[in-house]
């Protein structure tokens, strides 16, 4: 690894100062740094030469590593923004975005909830998904490679970390190991990877449904307790059953893992997107569905004879409290029984008093009228007048 005096401070190219080691691995060293010149905080990865066959191997991974993340990071977030790369005497180095939050595996320790579990992988999915799309190829997709971080507005956002060892799905096929050191994690490496065969996309897709079973289980679905027997257990497609390591796993989170470590590349997830969507519903909560109970149609034929009944049973109390109301408000009227059938006489009207029976009232002095004629007497006819021409009388 690098032999750095951290006793007192180092600036790299005269521009980034180190200011503390924040990841350390086999292939270099991450630091927070700060830019001298502007005064703000970065991370600056230093790579190891001691991995590499010459110093100019490591300048150029690290400028092809530089180039890819700052193509990709303008076309999502969800892969780390590089800022600046270059060298000096220490060696190559690499400026990032400095993130706030934990790796994955950080995460792993404590444990992901379902929930978690389905918003890293979609967002991991998102940046696999833009990269794919440029033709590039991760290769190293891991925990260690995941940094969850928060946005603005406060919300988690997972980035892509690493691309040191990305290739472009259009290079000529390069041995996986440098000076004897694998090229990819083991563990996460798809059974063509190990097989050394031709690689296209569905590597990632591959890393990342482990991804997936360790986020949800906490354990690798091809662990074993040397690399040699993981390598073994990938290439026969040995994977430990979900079910075993999360009694409640669904039949379609046992359906996905199947389709997603399919021994037939055809048969797996093609894409990083269509991973992601087939995980997040095969985890999405089922609506539980209550059948009817079958019954016995000689209920039902029994029930509709009762129903039947009662409406007509309705009906008749209805019609006699129809006909009592009737007769309470009926015209009071003598009854006249012929047979059986009663009926009913009506009600003669009052008798008109007679011209007779009225006594005649004279008044005072009014003059006495004539008797009327008798029938045989013939009505006094009056006389005419004649009629006059008017125009005789001139």
């Amino acid at each position: 690894m690098l032999a750095l005096d951290v006793s007192a401070p180092r600036v790299v190219d005269q521009k980034y100062e180190l200011v503390e080691l924040l990841g350390l691995g086999s292939m270099g060293e991450v630091w927070t740094a700060r830019h001298v010149g502007l005064d703000q905080t970065c991370a600056v990865k230093l790579i190891a030469r001691e991995t590499h066959e010459s110093p100019a191997a490591a300048i150029l991974r690290f400028t092809r590593e530089a180039r890819i993340a700052a193509a990709l990071s303008r076309k999502t977030r969800h892969i780390v923004a590089v800022t600046d790369f270059g060298s000096d005497d220490g060696g190559p180095y690499l400026v990032m975005e400095l993130l706030d939050g934990q790796a994955l595996d950080e995460c792993l320790v404590r444990g992901c909830t379902t929930e978690e579990a389905s918003l890293i992988v979609s967002q991991i999915a998102k940046g696999l998904g833009v990269a794919h799309r440029e033709g590039i190829l991760h290769r190293d997709l891991k925990p260690a490679n995941v940094f969850l971080t928060r946005g603005e507005d406060g919300e988690r956002v997972v980035k892509l970390l690493d691309f040191g060892i990305a290739r472009l799905m259009v290079e000529p096929l390069k041995p996986i190991t440098v000076k004897g050191v694998v090229v990819g994690s083991p563990a996460y490496m798809s059974p063509e990877h190990v097989c050394g065969e031709s690689l296209d996309a569905r590597a990632d897709v591959w890393s990342l449904a482990v991804l997936a079973f360790e986020t949800l289980t906490g354990e690798l679905p091809f662990a074993a307790e040397t690399t040699h027997e993981t390598l073994r257990r990938i290439a026969m497609f040995e994977a430990t059953p979900v079910r075993k390591l999360r009694p409640d796993a669904s039949p379609a989170l046992e359906a996905f893992f199947a389709r997603a470590f399919a021994r037939n590349i055809e048969d797996r997830f093609q894409k990083a997107e269509d991973l992601s969507r087939a995980f997040s519903e095969a985890l999405a909560p089922k609506p539980i569905v209550v059948e009817a109970p079958q019954r016995d149609p000689r209920i039902r034929t029994a029930a509709i004879a009762v129903a039947c009944a009662l409406v007509v049973v309705l009906a008749a109390l209805f019609v006699a409290r129809m006909s009592s109301f009737s007769d309470v408000h009926a015209p009071v009227a003598e009854e006249r029984t012929y047979g059986a059938q009663p009926i009913t006489a009506p009600i003669p009207p009052p008798p008109l008093e007679t011209p007779s029976s009225v006594p005649e009232v004279t008044p005072p002095n009014a003059l006495p009228l004539p008797p009327p004629p008798s029938p045989s007497q013939k009505p006094i006819a009056r006389p005419q007048k004649p009629n006059v021409d008017p125009s005789s009388i001139f």
